[in-house]
């Protein structure tokens, strides 16, 4: 089953809306450490995971949008 074109700007649109906030957090964390701020560490062992998640993602939405174009290339192809 080929993915929807509303399917496939959504995941385009979360993942990226995702990946700016993880990379927002990852970069306040040492910086909030640093600043002392109550219950603030320089590194949370849970980010690694999910850092992983997005990565995975990432690969399932570009290996979506490459079997897409192609479907696409091929029923243009066969339809003229």
């Amino acid at each position: 089953m080929a993915p929807s074109h509303l399917g496939l700007c959504a995941g385009r649109g979360l993942l990226a809306a995702g990946t700016v906030h993880e990379l927002g957090y990852l970069t306040a964390l040492p910086f909030q450490a640093a600043a002392d701020i109550p219950g603030a560490t320089a590194f949370d062992p849970m980010k690694p995971p999910i850092a992983l998640a997005f990565l995975i993602a990432a690969a399932a939405l570009l290996a979506g949008l490459r079997r897409s174009r192609h479907a696409a290339l091929q029923w243009l192809y066969l339809a003229g």
